[in-house]
């Protein structure tokens, strides 16, 4: 089975293969996969594929580790693929009994130097553990060497690293019987060890495609690199090379425009496409009108959505959505404002420099201490209480964007004024519990808490 390589230009990727790749496995396979280096870029194929009609059944868009992920999970050996937390308690913990052994430094550096390295490379440093190796120091080498214990330790947890899964997948399919589904990759300019391995296997059994950059110039230099990677070892690999589409002729009030307003005579070359057309209002007050008759005219000639674009997004909101709408259109209107702007945005705000604030004091904030020769007495110690009562919280919990009743942020309220021992870290647990604000805005103060500002505000 060949590796296919299909040289295409960058902005017409999407269409090479799916014009000669996935077309074609489509009719003969009844199925194909496509890979994409994120989820974004995912959406982004998934969303051309579904406006060329033809290929949105049968083509499933995702990433390599999404992909590989799913494949273990439905042919893996039973283990669950470790997470990042487990990963650094469990070589931490690794790191710690090899300290003891006087084998290397129980430093948090050496753990999470670890980490890094079984995530990309588990099985391999596990096989190679005391293999002579140039260019490595000893303190190196000590670090390397913990991998097997930490793979070892892992499979006693039930858990496996996606690398080692990912390179276990090509000796799984081939036991069992599986055949794989055709698979093209675009948008790629390097894999992991793990995933070049799995690719490398596929297409030995399979249709692999590897879509890369015919315009990119010096750019391109990385993918290059991985077409080769990936075609070391093959007997039959494929290149073709995609020619751009052919572009659709100009009108000729581009071509009147073209030379009236973008000065060909100075060297510089212009080539517009689509048409153009100049709309000449009689004066300020009838341009709204103008504009609205012009948008008539193209949805009564069959066009689905028109777009305005002015420079007072806001301006051209007020003057003509009224007589849009009375046209039986459906208007909708992008405006950016600040977010201070917004009573949503003030309040989040608030929230963000309300749980800051607190999380600073309740780090310094004096614990109550024992009273001598008065048995379970504590003597309590109040600090700065300049922030009570937390008013921003208030105002923020009684906003909607908190989703918390306003019966219940009124009693909350009412509570905090009521009591003049109030600690920072007692609002902090109450924001942080789900039974007293529920579960977004706990989730969103525990995020917050670790640091997370742009996860906390998700939540919200």
């Amino acid at each position: 089975m060949p590796l296919h390589i299909l040289n295409a230009p960058s902005d017409a990727s999407l269409e090479a293969v799916a014009r000669s790749f996935l077309a074609p496995a489509l009719a003969k396979a009844g199925s194909a996969v496509l890979l994409c280096p994120s989820f974004q870029e995912a959406l982004d194929a998934q969303r051309f594929l579904a406006e060329t009609g033809s290929l949105v059944m049968g083509v499933a868009v995702t990433t390599p580790s999404a992909w590989a992920q799913e494949r273990w999970e439905v042919w893996g050996d039973g283990r669950r693929l470790v997470d990042a937390v487990t990963r650094q308690v469990v070589c931490a913990t690794v790191v710690e009994e090899a300290a003891t052994r006087g084998e290397v430094a129980s430093t948090p550096g050496t753990a999470r130097l670890l980490a890094d390295l079984v995530r990309q490379g588990a099985p391999w440093l596990a096989e190679a553990a005391g293999a002579p190796c140039d260019g490595v120091t000893d303190a190196e080498r000590a670090v390397a060497a913990l991998a097997a214990p930490y793979v070892e330790r892992l499979s006693e947890l039930g858990m496996v690293e996606e690398c080692d899964a990912t390179a276990r997948l090509a000796g799984i399919f081939a036991g069992s019987g599986v055949s794989v589904a055709p698979l093209a990759l675009v948008g790629f300019s390097s894999l992991t060890r793990a995933q070049r391995d799995l690719v490398r296997s596929l297409a030995r059994a399979g249709e692999v495609c590897l879509v890369l950059p015919a315009d990119a110039g010096p750019a391109a230099a990385p993918a290059l690199a991985l077409a080769g990677e990936l075609s070391r070892g093959l007997e039959d690999v494929a290149t073709r090379e995609v020619p751009a589409a052919t572009p659709a002729p100009r009108s000729a009030e581009l071509n009147d425009l073209l030379g009236q307003l973008f000065c060909p005579d100075q060297g510089r070359h212009v080539a517009p496409t689509g048409a153009f057309g100049v709309l000449l209002p009689a004066g300020p007050a009838a341009e709204p009108e103008l504009v609205c008759r012009e948008v008539a005219r193209l949805a009564g000639s069959g066009v689905s959505d028109v777009v305005v674009a002015a420079p007072d997004a806001a301006a051209a909101w007020r003057t003509l959505s009224g007589r849009l709408a009375t046209r039986g259109a459906s208007v909708r209107c992008q405006l950016s404002v600040p977010v201070s702007s917004l009573p949503a945005g003030r309040a989040v705000m608030a929230y963000l420099r309300g749980v800051s604030r607190l999380a600073v004091l309740a780090e310094g904030w004096p614990a109550p201490e024992p009273v001598p020769g008065r048995g379970s007495d504590v003597r309590v110690t109040v600090g700065d209480m300049s922030w009570w009562p937390p008013r921003d919280l208030s105002d923020f919990l009684l906003s909607e964007v908190s989703h918390v009743p306003a019966a219940r942020a009124r009693a909350l309220d009412r509570d905090w004024r009521a009591n003049r021992l109030l600690t920072p870290q007692a609002v902090l647990d109450q924001l942080s519990s789900e039974k007293e604000v529920g579960a977004s805005c706990a989730q969103a103060t525990r995020e917050l808490l670790r640091g997370r500002i742009g996860s906390a505000a998700s939540k919200l």
